[in-house]
């Protein structure tokens, strides 16, 4: 079992294997990720950044390129390859819905149509070229954000919204949202474990899958309820308010050269984008 530290910057971290990891959104990491050298603020702009070029770049051999870049991105971030397989199964389903309604739905024209449908739509062999395109995009967004996810914890993030000199009522509101949705992910895949322990099988056709796992929704959401109701009574025995009175933080944001580095790339990669895009109509739809 892991032994669990909680004091100053290293709270919500655990000693696995020897090795100190801290607690991300998702899972445990290693301090030694060099994402973790670089503060919350540089991530998030970051995931800003490359998130909407992924989605300005319609060219199908600029995506693949992107993604190819996520992908080391990942790999530099140390994510577990057994976590992100469990990612990509997970979003297999939405893709296979969009893919199918690019098919049957779309109407993308072509030098070659192989079948038109009674409401108009036909495919082509761009409508294939098409849903290549999407899924290339949408899987570098998803991975920008898992990147993020996999590497920032929750005060972090707080943090950088304090950075940035936003109100508290913002900042304790996503602070409260984020420890939420962490909660959530420890809670559902503890349902999980319990569940195959106890013989619950989760194999099989997708549509058995989505049963057995839809069954978990009443319990889920029933600890969430609990919990939000705990962390009321404990705002309230602490006699905490949300009014405006002199606070002092723990955590400060710190920067170094790693933080200045991925800032500049990230805007470089969008400012170079942005332009050959809108400004010279590069990097469209082939």
């Amino acid at each position: 079992m892991p032994a669990y530290c909680a004091c100053g910057d290293e709270a919500g971290s655990a000693v696995l294997g020897g090795a100190t990891r801290i607690r991300s959104f998702l899972f445990y990491f290693s301090p030694d990720s060099p994402l973790q050298r670089t503060n919350s603020l540089t991530k998030m702009v970051m995931v800003v950044c490359l998130g909407a070029v992924a989605f300005m770049i319609e060219n199908i051999y600029a995506s693949l390129v992107l993604l190819a870049l996520v992908c080391v991105g990942l790999a530099v971030a140390r994510i577990p390859g057994v976590f992100l397989k469990r990612i990509v199964v997970a979003m297999s389903g939405l893709l296979l819905i969009a893919a199918l309604a690019h098919a049957f739905f779309s109407q993308v024209p072509g030098r070659i149509t192989f079948f038109t449908l009674p409401w108009g739509a036909y495919f082509t062999e761009r409508t294939l070229l098409f849903i290549l395109t999407f899924y290339s995009r949408f899987l570098t967004a998803s991975f920008i954000s898992l990147i993020f996810l996999c590497t920032t914890r929750e005060a972090d993030v707080v943090v950088a919204l304090r950075f940035l000199r936003l109100p508290f009522v913002i900042c304790f509101a996503a602070a409260f949202i984020l420890r939420l949705i962490s909660t959530l992910i420890d809670d559902w895949w503890s349902l999980v474990e319990a569940q195959r322990a106890r013989g619950m099988v989760f194999t099989g056709s997708l549509m058995n899958r989505l049963k057995r796992l839809s069954e978990l929704a009443f319990p889920l959401l029933a600890n969430m309820f609990t919990k939000i109701g705990e962390v009321d009574l404990a705002l309230q025995a602490r006699g905490f308010t949300v009014q405006p009175v002199h606070r002092t933080q723990v955590r400060h944001l710190r920067w170094n050269i790693y933080d200045y580095i991925l800032l500049a790339s990230t805007s470089t990669v969008f400012i170079v984008v942005a332009v050959a895009r809108y400004v010279y109509g590069y990097l469209s739809f082939l």
